[in-house]
């Protein structure tokens, strides 16, 4: 979003109209031989809209007087006529102060909104983003509890690829906000989960920074077996959160408005094993077909991240076509490096030396010491 043109601002800005108007008869549109941006009737009003993505005063002025414009030449007749001028960033004062001014000069309705508020009108996406972070994410949890702990520290630099070339959290997000697809494998407690975690985080400030205009949604597979809709799995998805605009949540994807994170592809095979005659093989590819629906169905400009166990499929050849994911980037995360360990301990204040023959992936590590398997006198 930040790096977009004004082009691409208009267009997404159009495709937040849209939804929130699907039944009017709108787009960009030649009104007195001069292009605006954006008009859109319904049976019961007509919308104008002017994008920018200029933060000057001028440039408002400018925006709103052709709204004006509009509103004063069209008005006839009873069906009422609202104003949009939608900025990039937050409207500054003197902006809001001009449009305003205009507005109540000339009794008419224009209103000056962020992006972002614009595209609340479709979804609450600080409310999603609220209460995701309030849910467990795959399989994180305390090991001293057994439940989901939040502040458990994510040790980076653990995902490589074929070439062993190291990936930062950092690195996966922007791919992702690129339009890349993303699978990242390894085997149980190496740490997917916490990778997927830090992955959403930043791609939640890169969001709230306007560095991309697509919001992160973050899904547990675990929780949807025996489902092979992707709407259904949306909406119960919110559902769990007890976010309440679960329709939204999945006009958002329709839309293109979110980039989407899976976690645990491995997780979703208790469903449809009903034959000892059926191939393992045969059984994973439907389950998976709901990833594959998603993939399918994804959007220009929006990227996915996957994740699962390494043991999963037989081969690889059988995951890329289980998932669809042939011409995704593939990801490995594997064990600590002693640096790591010595990072990992340090973040999470655990004051111990570890054995040589401890195994060196985060959750059995973390459940080793917690449990005092153990301890400083080893």
């Amino acid at each position: 979003m930040l790096d977009c043109t004004p082009e691409e601002f208009e267009s997404n800005v159009r495709r937040i109209a849209r939804c929130l108007w699907p039944n009017a008869n709108g787009g960009a549109r030649m009104i007195n031989g001069q292009e605006r941006d954006g008009y859109f009737e319904t049976a019961e009003c007509r919308y104008i809209i002017e994008a920018t993505c200029d933060r000057k005063k001028a440039k408002a002025i400018k925006d709103a007087n052709k709204i004006r414009e509009i509103i004063q030449a069209t008005q006839r007749g009873e069906k009422p006529i609202v104003g949009y001028l939608v900025t990039k960033d937050d409207p500054t004062a003197e902006q809001v102060e001009v449009v305003h001014s205009i507005q109540n000069k000339h009794n008419i309705s224009i209103n000056i909104v962020s992006f972002s508020q614009f595209e609340a009108k479709v979804i609450d996406v600080e409310g999603y983003i609220r209460l995701r972070n309030e849910y467990k994410f795959g399989s994180i949890y305390d090991p001293a509890s057994g439940k989901y702990l939040d502040s458990l520290k994510y040790i980076d630099g653990t995902a490589k690829d074929s070439d062993e070339n190291v990936w930062t959290a950092d690195k996966i997000a922007h791919k992702i906000i690129q339009g890349n697809g993303i699978v990242l494998i390894g085997d149980y407690g190496a740490g997917k989960s916490m990778t997927l975690r830090e992955v959403f985080r930043i791609l939640v400030k890169l969001y709230r920074s306007r560095k991309t205009s697509k919001f992160p949604i973050y899904i547990n597979l675990r929780e949807h077996q025996k489902q092979d809709d992707i709407d259904e799995i949306l909406e119960r998805h919110a559902k769990k959160l007890g976010f309440e605009d679960k329709s939204n949540l999945v006009k958002a994807w329709n839309l293109g408005l979110c980039h989407l994170i899976l976690d645990g592809f491995d997780e979703m095979m208790s469903a449809g094993i009903n034959s000892k005659s059926t191939k393992m093989r045969d059984i994973r590819f439907r389950i998976t077909a709901p990833i594959r629906k998603f993939i399918e169905d994804m959007k220009l400009g929006v990227g996915i991240l996957i994740a699962g166990r390494q043991s999963y499929f037989d081969t690889d050849s059988e995951r890329k076509k289980s998932l669809g994911t042939t011409n995704f980037i593939e990801l490995s995360v594997g064990d600590f490096s002693q640096e790591q360990i010595e990072l990992y301990l340090q973040k999470n204040k655990f004051d111990i030396v570890i054995p040589d023959w401890v195994p060196s992936r985060p959750l059995l590590l973390g459940t080793l010491i917690v449990k005092w398997y153990i301890d400083s006198s080893i």
